[in-house]
């Protein structure tokens, strides 16, 4: 279904910021800089692999608005029409309890702290991002994230 069109951010990641992740340091901005470089990358690449299909979908971070300005700038330069957000919230607490649960040992988890320091909620003003909770069961989770991905392709033409 949309597997084809998914493309995992996280395995962008330069080996320096995935080293710093693994010794347990936050990245900075500019860790991220190059990180979201490689997305845009990314992004430009799979264009232009496309002949007919133009439906990407990024899972990242994308934690700050400077990221996602970045973000968008870099699909529009591509040649997307249609670029949009699932923000999926939850409070720190319930990531810390389901890190905790899964019994995760690794640094990361430890670095979840400082990632909800730098965090920016998408504002009112981000017509192109949708904020959905995760606090529910994970079934309505996907439910609600799949039905506004197909609101944002039907609503802009790109997909019936």
């Amino acid at each position: 279904m949309l597997e084809e069109y998914v493309s995992l951010a996280e395995l962008l990641q330069p080996k320096a910021n995935i080293d710093k992740i693994h010794n347990g340091e936050p990245l900075t901005d500019s860790d991220c800089e190059h990180w979201l470089e490689a997305i845009s990358e990314h992004v430009s690449d799979y264009e232009k692999d496309q002949v007919h299909q133009r439906h990407l979908i990024i899972i990242c971070s994308a934690l700050k608005r400077s990221y996602r300005e970045l973000l968008r700038q870099s699909c529009h330069n591509a040649g997307y029409s249609v670029v949009h957000f699932v923000y999926l919230d939850a409070p720190e607490s319930e990531l810390r309890r389901r890190a905790e649960a899964k019994h995760d040992d690794f640094p990361e988890s430890n670095l979840m702290h400082s990632q909800f320091q730098k965090l920016e909620r998408p504002g009112i003003d981000e017509s192109d991002a949708t904020i959905i909770s995760v606090v529910p069961p994970l079934e309505d989770v996907q439910t609600a994230v799949l039905e506004a991905v197909s609101k944002t392709f039907i609503d802009k033409g790109v997909h019936k």
